[in-house]
């Protein structure tokens, strides 16, 4: 007589699921059990009360994140941070021939039409001097009107000085672009710089400056690093190369570091 499979035996007596349809029942439904795990002391509850939830990096994607749902006692306030819309040039230094013209939400800074002219902006703050081991990080919004005959630098720390990192414009041609008195650069392609464009500068200190353009890695340099401080951390230039005015026009900027 052959020995009967023991998961194709009933259940019981008066049952007669057998004892592999009564297991595929049971997984089933605590499958579809939306209280499993809950209890006190189990999986999902224990997850629930712990005090860090650990995910991967990243894995929390903005449509995650309700619209306006994170509010300013969220955000993280133990840097130094500097945001602004241009409500005003206060603070500002203003150099070259030309004009900056303030509207809301949009600064325009425009050099004359003199060959050449240029109208260079920083921030000048020894107090805060910009730190090139604190990892600073810098963003900003803006576009160019005109793609030719112009010269253009925008980022942190000051081109003439030596000390910066951000991004360069030739004619209509953009460039990631840094210098610690030995210039790297790395042309980027495929953006209309006549549109607008949210450009992004994140430095690693001693490692890497990251660029990126409205949220896409672009460029990362590990060479000539800035280092040290600096009294300017904000910086915006724009030259004319014919005798015609160029200008940027830029809505917002962001910078901080640790």
């Amino acid at each position: 007589m052959a020995e009967p499979t023991w998961g194709q035996l009933k259940k019981a007596q008066d049952d007669n699921q057998t004892i592999d349809e009564a297991i595929a029942a049971a997984i089933a439904a605590h499958e579809t059990d939306p209280d499993a795990h809950t209890g006190a002391g189990e999986s999902l509850e224990t997850h629930k009360s712990q005090e860090v939830i650990d995910h991967l990096a990243g894995s929390v994607v903005t449509d995650k994140i309700k619209d306006h749902g994170i509010t300013l006692l969220k955000r993280d306030w133990d840097k130094k941070f500097i945001e602004s819309q241009f409500e005003s040039i206060d603070g500002w230094e203003v150099d070259g021939e030309g004009t900056v013209i303030i509207h809301l939400g949009e600064i325009i800074i425009r050099s004359t039409g003199v060959d050449p002219a240029y109208v260079d902006i920083y921030i000048l703050n020894a107090d805060y001097p910009l730190n090139w081991s604190k990892n600073p990080f810098y963003q900003t919004q803006l576009l160019f009107p005109l793609n030719t005959s112009q010269i253009a630098y925008f980022g942190i720390g000051l081109k003439s000085s030596n000390s910066f990192a951000g991004f360069k414009v030739s004619n209509g041609t953009l460039y990631a672009y840094n210098t610690n008195g030995t210039p790297t650069q790395t042309e980027i392609t495929g953006i209309d710089i006549t549109a607008l464009h949210i450009y992004r500068v994140v430095v690693t200190s001693g490692t890497k400056i990251e660029f990126y353009v409205d949220g896409v890695l672009k460029a990362t340099h590990t060479t000539n690093l800035p280092t040290g401080t600096l009294d300017y951390n904000l910086n915006y230039y724009i030259e004319s190369t014919i005798a015609a005015w160029r200008e940027i026009k830029a809505t917002v900027v962001v910078f901080y570091q640790d």
